[in-house]
Order: C-alpha cells, then structure tokens, then sequence
C-alpha cells in the first residue's frame, strides 16, 4: 500500500481524468479494471481508489509519492509554462530545469521478479514490456518476462513454439506485433538464425530464410525500416564487423535476407555501438572493435545506402550504451569504456546535430551498461545492466511529462545541410 512505501519508491496508476467530479477515475473504471489480477480484490480497490482520489493529475500517467517527497495535489500544484522543465514544477520541491532529471525507481507488485541480468533485450507493445535473453553472469537464458505498465507486475510467460537457444548481445525487433530476434551468443557459440515470436499468440517460430544470410554475430544493432530490418555490425570470435544487412519482413513466414552495398564514409568494424531510425536516416553512435572505443557518430541515408560521418563526437567514447528517439532528441544513456562505467545522459538534438548534457539527480549510483531502455507514456524505462560489479533486476525511469517540455518533442528531421558530405560541420 502507498502508506508503507519509502521517499524512493513510486506507484504508477493509469487512469481517465474525470473533470465533473474533479477525481480521476481509477482502478475501478479505467484501464487497469481489465487488466484486474487475482490480488486486486473490493476491499484493495476501493482503499487505493480513496486514496488515489485525492491526487491531481497533470497528465494521463499519476505519479504519487509519500508526504516527505511531491504529492501531485491540486491545491499545491504550481502553473508551469517554461519550456525550461523537464518535469512539473511543484511547492516544496526544487525546480527541475533543462540540465536536470530526475531518476526514480519503480516498485513491483508482484513478488515475482526477473533475474539480474545483463546483455538482454526489452520490446514495448501495448504498455507491456518483453525481456528476452540476456545472462545472469552464470548462464544464458531463452525466456521472455513481461512488465505491465498498468499493473507494475512481472510475468513469466508460457509460450509455445520452440524459442531461440539462450542467447546474450542479439537484437529484438518490433515489426507489427511480432518481435525478431537475430543472433547473439551463448559462452563460445555465435548464432545466426532468425526468430519470431508472435506477441498475440505467445508462440515462437523460426521462419524459412534464404539461403543467403550474414555470418553468426553478437554485439550488432538493427533497426525496422520500411517493411525491413536493417543489421549493422557486432564481432564474430574474431573480428569486429561492419558489414551492413537487410531482412525484408514483408512476408514474416519467409524474409529474405540481402547484403546491402553502400558508398560514402563508412564506419570502421565495431560492436556494442547503437543505432536508430530518424526519417530515412540510420544513426550509428561508439561501439568497440576490442582495441578502441568509438565516440564517433555515422548516419547512413537508406534511400540512397551513402555513409555521412558528422563531425561531432561523444564527451567521451563508450559501447554498451543505449540510445533511444524521442521527439527530436536522441537520449544516450550510460555506457562504459575500458576501464569506466558512466551514469550520465546525453540529448543529442537531431536537428541541429549539438549536445545537451544532463545531470541525472538519483539517490543511488547508476553506472549502467549493458542494460536496456524503452520509452512509454513520457517515461524513459532502464532495465537491469551492470556496473562492472554487480548486476541489476530493477528498473528505473525518468520523467519526461512536462507538457511544456515535452510539447516540443514532436519529432524532426535531421538538417539536410548536415547530409550533405560537403558541408562542413566543424
């Protein structure tokens, strides 16, 4: 119950604003009501539901903290129309300005949780996170778990179908409500097999490919673009790679698989580096070829398969980060090199290609690698990671739901002057 709860601990509750009554409708008549699992009994609802009353919502996710930390109530809210926030500004609380965010941990209902786990993959469909793979430092695994963002429950999933072998460093993609996941390891073996696993049935298959396939590989990125994925890079037991390969997932029982030729700057062989779609564009940021680390950045244009290397670069070179788009920012979240982990996050504006530090306010360390991210209702997920000592089962978001701030992520282009290899951008 919210009574119990510590200054760090927060409860999520998604509901429908009632503006008659000046209440949220919650739990009993929203969204959470079909998702009613065997523990929300009457006497459950109605407590939280009294208790949740009596909050105000400033948008459609209501967060709620004990008495010594922010209580989002009417009478104590603040007017907030600087577009210099990246969350509400309330009494009593300091003000959250643009070189700032604020990181808080999420409390589970359920006491089932997922192992600590490192080198996995996390897909949101429909408010539900899936975690595939990943390793608890002891073995590989092949299960998928699922977080409700309505419930804050853990899932352990029957499925059927045959899954993958366990695996660590693949990729996970979403096309449509299907998640595609392609290679990664287990210990010595390397694997380059591509597996479906469709969310509406919770069954997994392996497709028939063509014969024509990239080399078994860990450590690579892949991104969904018109209808396919596009794979970059990783390391074979060898080498680092930077070759550069489509799936066509028009027909998900049978994708075929081309390499794709490119011209331009090429990035050099690398893995553990991230990649992500903006328009046309595939940005490719760091990674490792096992002697350097990279803080370089690459954007290849896909229509016209031409590498552009940008002349700006990371503060400092890292792998193992993670990257996520929102709006017109990329946020690059932790990360390490050879011999650091870091716990900062950078916001790269797509448009103007420039850098906006921001200092992460957190009552405990968060030195994170190997970990990973997802986006959903103006909240940026981290699940799970490792600081080089300890491996991680929580998760922990920042709040991006500042109207004012967050009215003005609403996607953008890259400059086109800066995808022009003439330009010079120094």
């Amino acid at each position: 119950m919210l009574s119990n709860q510590s200054d760090d601990e927060i409860s999520f509750y998604n509901f429908e604003y009632h503006k008659e009554a000046n209440l949220p409708r919650i739990l009993t008549d929203g969204p959470l009501k079909l998702k009613k699992k065997s523990f929300m009994n009457d006497s459950f609802l109605s407590s939280e539901s009294s208790i949740i009353s009596k909050a105000y919502s400033y948008s459609s996710l209501l967060s709620i903290k004990t008495a010594s930390s922010i209580l989002f109530n009417k009478e104590k809210q603040e007017d907030v129309d600087s577009d210099d926030l990246l969350s509400p500004v309330l009494s009593n609380s300091v003000n959250c300005s643009a070189s700032e965010m604020y990181l808080t941990k999420a409390i589970f209902y359920s006491s089932f949780q997922i192992h600590a786990l490192k080198s996995h993959t996390a897909n949101i469909l429909e408010n539900e996170i899936f975690v595939f793979g990943g390793t608890n430092d002891f073995e590989c695994l092949n299960s998928i778990f699922v977080f409700d963002l309505d419930t804050m429950y853990w899932h352990f999933l029957k499925i059927n179908g045959k899954p993958p072998m366990p695996c660590q460093n693949h990729t996970a993609t979403n096309v449509g409500k299907n998640i595609v996941i392609f290679g990664g390891n287990d210990e010595k073996t390397y694997y380059n097999t591509v597996h479906v696993f469709d969310v509406t049935r919770y069954y997994w298959y392996t497709p028939i490919t063509s014969t024509v396939k990239p080399i078994p590989r860990k450590g690579h990125t892949a991104c969904f673009y018109n209808s396919s994925i596009y794979y970059f890079g990783g390391e074979t037991d060898t080498k680092a790679l930077n070759d550069l390969w489509k799936l066509d997932c028009s027909d998900l029982d049978f994708p075929i698989w081309s390499e794709v030729e490119t011209t331009g700057h090429k990035p050099s062989p690398r893995a553990y580096h991230s990649a992500n779609i903006i328009g046309s564009n595939m940005v490719i940021i760091g990674g490792s070829n096992n002697i350097d680390v990279f803080g370089d950045i690459f954007i290849l244009n896909i229509e016209k398969s031409l590498w552009i290397k940008v002349n700006i670069q990371l503060s400092l070179p890292r792998l193992a980060h993670n990257s996520t788009i929102i709006g017109p920012y990329l946020f690059i979240s932790g990360g390490r090199d050879k011999l650091s982990y870091f716990s900062d996050i950078s916001l790269l504006n797509i448009t103007t290609m420039k850098w906006e530090k921001k200092k992460i306010n957190s009552a405990v360390s968060f030195e994170r690698a190997h970990h990973a991210s997802v986006f959903s209702d103006f909240r940026l997920f981290f699940i799970g990671g490792t600081d080089g000592k300890t491996l991680f089962s929580d998760i922990y978001f920042v709040e991006l739901a500042s109207m004012a701030y967050y009215s003005s992520m609403t996607g953008a282009e890259i400059d086109p002057a800066i995808l022009d290899p003439g330009t010079d951008l120094g």
